[in-house]
């Protein structure tokens, strides 16, 4: 048996006055209703129609001035949308002129912000746009249901704010920009709506720099031409009043100017609970502009002084005095104090804050260096001289082969870490502190990252002073899989992480169980899973009673990890379940990403539910494209894809998916990295499933290379590769490069974890495996006798893994034709089986096999039929049609047919066994044994190609050489006499 395939590693209410604005209806509304009923608007109106073309109309969602807003299904291309539909008293040149408008400005934008138009046209006199069908609500209703925190406003708007900076930069200027025409959707996009009012940017359309503007004099044009054609009469107003500009209240030339100032009302109405201004005339309105910034910021927020400046600007009463344009107003929206171009803000609730700390413009104070210079005391008593010596003795004290080797790798690997440490804690804190480049709060963020991989560094420190054989075995493993430090540098990564709890108490429990979180992660690296899910539980109960979802959710996905390490495949998918579905009620998005790949592989690799693995990794994808395709998450991904493919059967796509793991684990971290290692390693298996086994060999020879160089001669995953390296080289018939491999492992195993360990079952399965092919029967028996003793010693004898050796034993036997030994341990075999959950598991094949043997041997040709049945369609299932298994089960059943007579459904069985062992890799015994069957076969179905086939048999069996003497003897009788 191989080694599995591994998985890779690690604001305030809106106001509440009465509206003077008479607002057109989003593209839809949140959440319809469950009636498809189609309401008039009016009762001189018709209601709205069933069908439009090739559209069939659901229901109203939305009415406003101009027409209704309804949700339908386009026939024709299979989707949802959304039609805007004028009304018939709308029905005049300039009201299609208006509509058709909007459709034209909406179609020339393509950005995620701006909802997209996908048609225009008439329908029995009424003008209808098509564009997409959005499910979710207004901004206006959005901010209803606050307060919201200021960071979570401020990431709303921007997405609408970048909708209209790419409208102004194809020459479009919105005119009506307001929170009723901005749509948050549930897929977290912000959409911009309703550009009916747009119009191309012309020369004449900037103001000039002058205080008397002059008025649009342009003449009236009804109709419907390019944007630059104007739609409303010299001296009308337009746009919604509690939004306008001054330019727009003094009836003046609208441009770019004018989309930045409603844009600034509007988060300052979302920031601050209330509109700037009530003005209902020009003259109102130019008083309050400048009396604005003279006044106090209502009560109760906690926006930054920052933005309010920042939005005084956008509010200025001559456009010229407002921000260069939106991009730039946006650019200083989302940049940290000191440094330009840093993007904190990507979407609703990913802005990352520390507790307690707001984000102004506190002058900066020079500090002297010597603030920033002592980040090594922090390591005392962590990892310091006394902590090493500490180490190397407990790690002596194994008396394990290699433990001063480990000893020094681990030592080399921590002093590299905590001196990468050193210097980015140094770094981040003159960032901040001397040179002013950093904002306090990306600071604090920075910090509480590295707070976290201290704590690591400690609890790895503290385990590996306590170690054993088997976690000596892990201990470098465990160095390499701290938390990255990278990701403490990481400004933008940091920033969109959820923000804590804004009470500081609260806070402060949160970074206490994060740090509890951290040491059951290091513990669980360390194999000491007791321990690591007593703390589990301990943690779960705190996060649960601390009532903060997002701690909440990364606690319950570090659980169900636990309980998978420990055999618990059900409880591991549900609390997985647990952790996904919370995740996702709070937008945390990695931890969603996490579950998802987790249950991805729960279902497909230990499950065996491949169908629904493979929706789960649909969710996946679809989270991973969220949070920008993470390299190490994208491994992940394609490396545990490539293990439920590969249980599959669906060798060439678990070869795609492992090959694509291994490019980006190459490229994120070097060829000779540990990430990369394992995949290869995984790579190599398929490409033995698909018998290319100079792939196999190659994959698996750089994966031994690579743990040698990585982890020391002596680490078991140098032992696993060495075994499945084995396997490669008994699948093409070199039976002695096997048995030294396996012997090797062998010795590496026993060196490492002792003499009588469970996992020795393995290599000692496998000798077994090797010897009885090479007809040695008495080294195969004390193979298996070995395994099967260490197993039932460490793990009963009741356990799954002593199903193995038993198997093993029960093949022998029939090898050997001791037919009641072999039914008995088949069956004690099967009886181990049979109290597993779920699907038919492979280990079932081969004492299904043997008791096939035992019927065939006693005539029983019925149930050796249902024998073989079973364990053809086990092996299918689990490897595959061309699978070695899949030819083995193949050839029972044909045998059982031979015995009862019946060669016509023997001849196909036979061909389709001779097809998978007839590969130039194949071992020829194997082939040789079924061309015998068939020659049989042949010779009951009066075939004259019988004795030919028998003869090719013979040749394979001479090639064989003289440990299948006896074989050929069986077939040269057979030719003598053929019966």
């Amino acid at each position: 048996m191989t080694e599995p395939p591994t998985q890779v590693p690690d604001g305030a209410a809106a106001d509440a006055r009465t509206r003077t604005d008479s607002p057109e209806p989003p593209a839809v509304q949140a959440r319809p209703g469950r009636t498809r009923s189609h309401p008039r608007v009016a009762d001189d109106e018709p209601a709205a129609p069933t069908r439009i073309r090739h559209f069939t109309v659901l229901r109203q969602v939305g009415q406003g001035g101009m027409g209704v807003v309804l949700s339908a299904f386009d026939d024709e291309l299979d989707r949802k949308v959304a039609i805007k539909l004028m009304r018939p008293s709308q029905g005049d040149s300039l009201g299609r002129a208006r509509l058709q408008r909007e459709a034209q400005a909406m179609a020339k934008l393509a950005h995620p912000n701006i909802a997209r138009v996908y048609e225009v046209g008439e329908f029995e006199g009424r003008v209808y746009i098509v564009m997409e069908y959005i499910q979710g609500e207004t901004l206006r209703a959005w901010l209803r249901r606050g307060p919201h925190p200021w960071r979570e406003v401020l990431a709303i708007l921007l997405q609408a704010g970048r909708g209209l900076a790419a409208a102004h930069a194809v020459g479009l200027v919105h005119r009506d920009f307001k929170p009723d025409n901005v749509m948050v959707a549930e897929d977290g996009f912000v959409r911009v709506l309703d550009f009916g009012l747009a119009r191309a940017v012309e020369a004449a359309d900037v103001a000039p720099d002058a205080a008397a503007l002059p008025r649009l004099v342009a003449p009236v044009h009804h109709s419907v031409g390019s944007l630059a054609e104007p739609l409303t009469e010299a001296g009308t107003l337009v746009g919604t009043p509690p939004y306008m500009s001054p330019e727009q209240f003094a009836l003046q030339p609208i441009g770019v100017e004018s989309d930045q100032f409603s844009f600034c009302v509007a988060l300052y109405e979302g920031l601050y609970g209330a509109r700037p201004f009530k003005a209902r005339t020009a003259d109102e309105l130019l008083a309050q502009v400048e009396a604005l910034p003279r006044s106090e910021p209502p009560r109760g927020t906690r926006a930054p002084p920052r933005l309010r400046r920042i939005l005084l600007r956008g509010l200025a009463a001559r456009p010229q005095d407002r921000w260069p344009s939106m991009a730039a107003l946006l650019d200083e929206l989302t940049r940290e104090p000191g440094k330009r171009a840093r993007q904190w803000f990507f979407g609703v609730g990913l802005a990352a804050a520390a507790a307690g700390l707001g984000y102004g413009l506190t002058p900066r104070v020079a500090a002297p260096e010597a603030l920033c210079k002592d980040a090594a005391s922090k390591f005392a008593g962590v990892w310091d001289d006394a902590r090493k010596a500490e180490l190397r003795q407990a790690l002596r004290a194994t008396g394990a082969a290699g433990a001063d080797d480990v000893a020094q790798r681990v030592e080399a690997r921590l002093d590299a870490y905590v001196g990468a440490w050193i210097a980015m804690h140094t770094e981040a804190c003159e960032a901040t502190h001397i040179r002013g480049e950093q904002s306090p709060l990306l600071l604090d963020r920075r910090m509480e990252c590295l707070s976290l991989r201290r704590t690591e560094v400690d609890v790895l420190a503290q385990g590996l002073a306590t170690a054993d054989a088997a976690m000596l075995d892990r201990a470098v493993q465990a160095t390499m899989n701290l938390g990255r430090l990278d990701r403490c540098a990481d400004a933008e990564a940091l920033q969109a992480a959820l923000p804590p709890p804004e009470d500081p108490a609260q806070a402060a429990q949160v970074a206490d169980v994060r740090a509890k979180l951290a040491r059951v992660r290091v513990r669980g690296n360390l194999g000491q899973y007791e321990a690591s899910r007593g703390l589990a539980d301990e943690i779960l109960q705190e996060a649960a009673a601390l009532g903060y979802r997002p701690l909440h959710a990364e606690v319950l996905a570090r659980h169900a990890q636990l309980l998978e390490y420990a055999g618990d495949a059900a409880g591991a998918e549900k609390a997985m379940l647990d952790a996904y579905f919370m995740a996702g009620a709070v937008k945390h998005d990695e931890v969603q990403a996490e579950a998802a790949l987790a249950l991805t592989f729960i279902h497909g690799v230990e499950q065996a539910r491949y169908d629904d693995a493979m929706l789960w990794d649909r969710h996946a994808v679809m989270l991973l494209d969220r949070l920008g395709a993470p390299p190490l998450l994208q491994i992940t991904r394609h490396t545990g894809l490539g293990g439920v493919l590969e249980r599959w059967g669906k060798y060439a796509e678990a070869r795609d998916h492992l090959e694509r793991a291994l490019q980006l684990a190459e490229a994120d971290e070097g060829p000779e990295s540990h990430n990369a290692a394992t995949v290869a390693h995984n790579l190599g298996g398929v490409y033995l499933a698909q018998g290319d086994l100079a792939a196999s060999e190659q994959m698996y020879q750089r994966a031994l290379a690579s743990y040698m160089h990585l982890l020391g001669p002596e680490n078991l995953s140098v032992a696993d590769t060495l075994n499945n390296l084995a396997m490669t080289a008994q699948q093409g018939g070199d039976l002695p490069g096997a048995q030294d491999r396996l012997l090797r492992a062998l010795a590496i195993y026993e060196r490492s974890i002792g003499l009588e360990h469970p996992r020795l079952s393995i290599p000692l399965v496998n000798l077994g495996s090797v010897a009885a092919a090479r007809r040695d029967f008495a080294a195969a028996h004390a193979h298996y006798q070995r395994a099967l003793a260490v197993t039932e010693k460490a793990l009963g004898a009741d356990d799954l893994e002593v199903a193995e050796p038993l198997a093993g034993l029960a093949e022998l036997a029939a090898l050997e034709r001791r037919w009641d030994d072999a039914e008995s341990l088949a069956g004690r075999a099967l009886a181990l089986h049979a109290r597993v959950q779920g699907p038919a598991q492979p280990g079932q094949i081969l004492p299904l096999c043997a008791l096939g043997e035992v019927a065939l041997a006693r005539r029983e040709y019925a149930d050796a039929r249902v024998h073989f049945q079973r364990a053809l369609e086990v092996a299918e299932a689990t490897y595959g049609p061309q699978d070695s298994s899949t030819a083995t089960a193949l050839g029972g059943l044909a045998r059982a047919a031979i015995g009862e007579q019946q060669p016509a459904q023997a001849l196909p069985l036979l061909a389709r066994a001779t097809a998978i062992r007839d590969q130039p890799h194949g071992l020829p015994h194997e082939l040789a044994a079924l061309l015998f069957v068939e020659a049989q076969a042949r010779q009951q179905a009066r075939d004259a190609a019988a004795a030919d086939v028998a003869r090719r048999a013979l040749t394979l069996y001479t090639t064989a050489g003289e440990r299948f003497a006896s074989e050929r003897a069986a077939v040269e009788a057979w030719l003598a006499h053929p019966r």
